[in-house]
């Protein structure tokens, strides 16, 4: 006669299963099986926390230096209806700097995201955008939340939500390098007019100041002028004389020690200052001569939209 089989052991309940730290394989897959995880496909609370109405519209303001800049706005709207919608804005800003203004309008829904994408290679502080929900039209609608605001470049251009909202004045500048070249005319400063869209910070200057056969002295200087009245001036000790060719340079961070003219340059420093719109600076020089004249003249500064 055979033996009576022995009754299976029961198995444990998950309530008697040892923690996961030390379990076997098959205690594990028994334990996270028993979890019951469900999700939620009803009442959900809304996706968005930015709902608009076919009233609003999305407006865009751009100010840009980049030639034949082409800027891509794209949205994705979940409808009434429960579909998602894409829309997508192409956009091609002059590039004079001044800012430039549009208005799209919108699907009623919950609005998901915006992004800004430059459609070529964009260097950060060429292309400043400004995006709102706005209702009313281009010249008598408000502006009811802003979503970008930021400078674009190649890489990562503005988006909402997450992305950062910066002022045009934020953060670094556009480094910006003017080769002027000669003066106006011999005899006469050289005169740069901060432009209407800009604030700069002038970072560097040098120039070659040619000196013709009239006995004199002269010593190279520079002048800023802020809302029309002059605001800093700063000259060489040494003094340039007649018939000689002397590199001048001024420079952000040199501190205040100075060359004060050796026989083929000076040096000297810059203060850390802002000019805006419409200030002035010159480069001159007391003493200067008639047929005087810097050239080689060339400008590095720091520059922001000024907005």
């Amino acid at each position: 006669m055979g033996a009576t089989p022995l009754a299976q052991p029961a198995e444990p309940t998950p309530e008697t299963l040892p923690p996961l730290e030390g379990t076997t394989f098959r205690q594990e897959r028994r334990l996270i099986g028993s979890r019951d995880v469900t999700f939620a496909t009803r009442g959900l609370n809304p996706p968005s926390m930015l709902y608009v109405t076919a009233d609003d519209s999305l407006y865009v303001n751009v100010s840009n230096l980049q030639a034949n800049q082409s800027l891509t706005f794209a949205a994705h709207f979940l409808l009434p209806d429960g579909r998602l919608q894409p829309m997508v804005w192409t956009i091609n800003p002059p590039s004079t700097g001044a800012p430039t203004a549009y208005v799209f309008p919108l699907a009623e829904g919950y609005l998901f995201n915006l992004t800004c994408t430059p459609a070529g290679s964009t260097r950060r502080g060429n292309t400043w955008v400004y995006a709102a929900t706005r209702r009313g039209n281009l010249q008598s609608g408000v502006n009811l939340q802003t979503l970008l605001s930021d400078y674009v470049d190649s890489l990562t251009g503005p988006t909402w939500p997450g992305g950062n909202q910066r002022n045009s004045t934020d953060g670094p500048g556009l480094m910006v390098m003017l080769a002027a070249g000669g003066g106006p005319t011999t005899g006469a400063n050289y005169i740069f007019t901060v432009p209407s869209f800009a604030r700069i910070r002038m970072r560097s200057i040098t120039a070659q100041l040619n000196t013709v056969s009239a006995v004199a002295n002269r010593y190279p200087a520079v002048f800023w002028y802020v809302g029309g009245y002059t605001s800093y001036v700063d000259g060489a000790s040494g003094a340039v004389v007649a018939s000689k060719q002397i590199w001048c340079s001024w420079a952000f961070g040199l501190g205040w020690a100075q060359e004060t003219g050796p026989p083929l340059s000076l040096t000297r420093g810059l203060p850390d200052m802002l000019l805006n719109a419409g200030d002035t600076f010159q480069l001159g020089a007391w003493g200067m001569q008639a047929g005087d004249q810097y050239l080689g003249i060339v400008l590095n500064y720091e520059q922001w939209f000024s907005l």
